[in-house]
């Protein structure tokens, strides 16, 4: 994984380790000693953000607004995002914490909000991607960058540049709002068979390809309590229709016991227990190949 703030990058090994360059101003290259087991990153203006596997999200760099304060108790993070003087966690429950600066509401996080399975951060606006596929925005909005457009649904992915917005369809399709003063949400109208999206300051950029399925986001290890409900989402894109299969340990799952949702995107566990402990994959198949 990489990541980029203002005038920095960041880098993520393949053993944890991080990996940062660029300007220091803030010390926002000088990766804290022992830093290990990350499996994220994120760039804000002068300060990097790293999560780690047991979700304890770990900040440095310029501090001058509480933008690397991570709150006491903050724990159970999943995503990290950083905006220019403010930074963002999305836990496990799916709500969203927010630290830092706070001149444009940017911190403000909208009250109630919940089921949220990405986040998205740049200057002083975010963006955060619902489990139903719609976009709720917050923060700056001198250009409109937080005026999602009516009636956006089916979004797969999110991305923020500095006065703009974007959203990536199911259907491989970028819908773009805000700042267009560098043609930055033109999106090219023979744009399509997207699957990944990045803003950056007066610019955007998108991955194609074939049309073959593509993970965008999956849930990862749960550890849960017995009794309880377990629920394990995929997002994939491709060319329609995409077929999934859920499996147990590397066999097929159907739907019955406690088990739901195996050919969906969601996989259901109800009143798990022991027996239930394995390893949860799901294959998605298209016309094109299957993954």
């Amino acid at each position: 994984a990489i990541a980029s703030g203002f005038d920095h990058n960041l880098a993520l090994q393949a053993n944890g380790a991080v990996v940062a360059w660029g300007y220091n101003y803030g010390g926002q290259t000088n990766v804290p000693s022992g830093l290990a087991n990350v499996v994220a990153l994120a760039g804000g203006g002068d300060h990097s953000l790293a999560l780690q596997t047991n979700g304890i999200v770990v900040a440095w760099g310029l501090n001058n607004c509480g933008q690397t304060n991570v709150p006491s108790g903050l724990t159970n993070a999943v995503a990290i995002a950083g905006g220019y003087l403010h930074s963002l966690a999305l836990k496990t429950d799916g709500t969203i914490v927010a630290w830092g600066f706070d001149s444009q509401g940017e911190t403000d996080v909208p009250q109630g909000l919940t089921n949220v399975v990405a986040i998205a951060g740049k200057y002083l606006h975010n963006l955060a991607l619902k489990a139903n596929g719609t976009v709720i925005a917050w923060g700056d909005n001198s250009s409109g960058q937080t005026n999602v457009p009516p009636g956006l649904t089916n979004v797969a992915a999110i991305a923020t540049g500095s006065y703009h917005s974007l959203a990536l369809k199911a259907n491989g399709m970028i819908v773009a709002w805000g700042d267009s003063s560098n043609g930055q949400t033109n999106v090219p109208p023979d744009l399509t068979n997207v699957v990944a999206l990045a803003g950056g300051g007066y610019y955007s950029l998108a991955i194609q390809n074939d049309g073959s399925p593509f993970i965008v986001r999956q849930t990862g290890n749960q550890t849960v309590s017995s009794n309880t409900t377990v629920i394990f989402n995929v997002t994939a894109l491709g060319q329609l229709p995409l077929n999934y299969q859920w499996q147990k340990n590397g066999i097929n799952l159907t739907d019955g016991g406690n088990v739901s949702g195996s050919a969906t995107a969601s996989l259901m566990l109800t009143n798990v227990q022991n027996v239930d402990i394995a390893a949860y994959t799901s294959v998605i198949t298209n016309a094109i190949e299957s993954i």
